[in-house]
């Protein structure tokens, strides 16, 4: 009888879990990113073995709750948390034991839950993270501790073992040769999303969407027309920039993005485009369904 479950990937932004997410599955899957996760999406990643299949959740970064973003990007990892099979609860060895952590050793109370140290290619304070390990078996008691690096692949094949060794027996919930839930299409309108939000912070319009109006797919080239909607003409010129400027470089950025995902030649187009109500006339587009 073959494994499988549900493992979801918590810990603060920036401890690797996209990167770890990446590697395991050998395929660039999730984004990778200074900037916290912004996506209303939590990524499931696919990994298929002949003895069973594990499908990963990558949540957002917990941090500190300071606005409506941060509170749901929280409440989605809460959820999660409660639906997985088996939690990987992720640190960094450059970290402080502080408040977040408290909360989540609270929130995975009774939980199956492996604790990974990752970034040990990194040089840091041994001293100081052995106190800090000690801090957390102390007060939750872990079924696995393991030290990885994800970027380096150290210790990523034993960590799936322990994963399996402690997953119950069950089905295959996808197709074998499927590594992820989501589309291309979601992956590119997830990179120029990202760019966004990381060239306008605060400034970001909150009605905005981005949406692929057309991609041919030809033998050595890949072409990519986008769509940016947002509802008035001052949220247009914020978007564009002086003279352009801003989406050329948001267009720049997730050329190299999307070259390195597809492997092959890519024309990038970008429209930005005012329309009123774009929300009821577009949320099909978007994934969402008008009757809730």
């Amino acid at each position: 009888m073959a494994k499988s479950g549900f493992v979801a990937i918590i810990g603060r932004p920036n401890v690797g879990k996209s990167t770890f997410l990446n590697t395991i599955l050998e395929k660039k899957v999730s984004i990778v990113s200074d900037v916290p996760q912004t996506t209303r999406n939590n990524i499931k990643g696919i990994l298929t073995r002949e003895h069973g299949q594990i499908v990963f959740i990558d949540t957002p970064g917990l941090h500190k709750v300071e606005n409506k973003l941060n509170s749901f990007m929280v409440s989605e990892t809460l959820n999660i948390i409660n639906d997985a099979d088996l939690i990987l609860f992720f640190i960094s060895p450059l970290d402080n034991f502080n408040k977040i952590d408290e909360f989540v050793l609270k929130t995975i109370l009774n939980r199956k839950v492996i604790l990974v140290i990752n970034k040990i290619d990194l040089n840091f304070d041994k001293n100081h993270l052995i106190k800090r390990v000690v801090n957390y078996t102390e007060k939750y008691e872990f079924i696995e501790v393991l030290y990885i690096s994800a970027k380096m692949k150290t210790n990523v094949d034993s960590l799936e073992k322990i994963i399996f060794k402690h997953l119950e027996d069950g089905p295959f919930y996808y197709n074998t040769n499927q590594v992820v839930e989501y589309s291309d299409e979601f992956w590119i309108t997830e990179l120029i999303r990202e760019k966004l939000f990381y060239f306008l912070k605060q400034e970001l319009p909150h009605n905005i969407a981005v949406l692929i109006s057309n991609i041919i797919d030809n033998e050595h080239e890949l072409e990519i027309y986008v769509d940016i909607y947002v509802n008035r003409d001052s949220q247009k010129g914020i978007i564009i920039g002086k003279g352009g400027s801003l989406v050329k470089k948001i267009k720049e950025l997730t050329l190299r993005n999307l070259k390195l995902i597809f492997q092959k030649k890519i024309f990038l187009d970008i429209n930005v485009k005012v329309e009123k109500n774009w929300i009821s006339k577009n949320i099909q587009k978007m994934g969402y369904n008008k009757n809730g």
